[in-house]
């Protein structure tokens, strides 16, 4: 998409808010990175979910700050939220080094089988 977005400026971006402005947002249709973060989020819409939801952040996420993912009173009733420490943005790691992948996939299955 030939002009769509400062590719110069892009090469220069240095944080996630730099690169949300020059690249994301403009990509995706948003006026700038304030506009993609407030109508892309999910956070605001948590307390109205009717089913069961499991929302899964790590706290050490480098794209979603842990002070910013929602808390016990902000989500509906059916709402489970599982924040661990660790994780990354999706890695769930556990165990030693290299660690293995399978905590993830392990706690949302064990999620799905407690809501049948």
């Amino acid at each position: 998409h030939p002009g769509l977005f400062d590719g110069e400026g892009l090469k220069r971006a240095s944080t996630i808010y730099e690169f949300d402005n020059l690249f994301t947002a403009p990509l995706h249709g948003f006026r700038n990175t304030e506009d993609y973060w407030t109508r892309a989020a999910a956070k605001p819409h948590l307390h109205r979910i009717r089913i069961p939801a499991l929302v899964l952040n790590a706290r050490n996420d480098p794209f979603v700050p842990g002070d910013s993912l929602p808390h016990a009173a902000e989500v509906g009733a059916h709402v489970t939220l599982w924040q661990p420490g660790h994780g990354g943005h999706v890695g769930f790691p556990a165990g030693r080094l290299p660690g293995h992948l399978l905590t993830m996939p392990e706690q949302v299955c064990d999620w799905l089988w407690k809501q049948r």
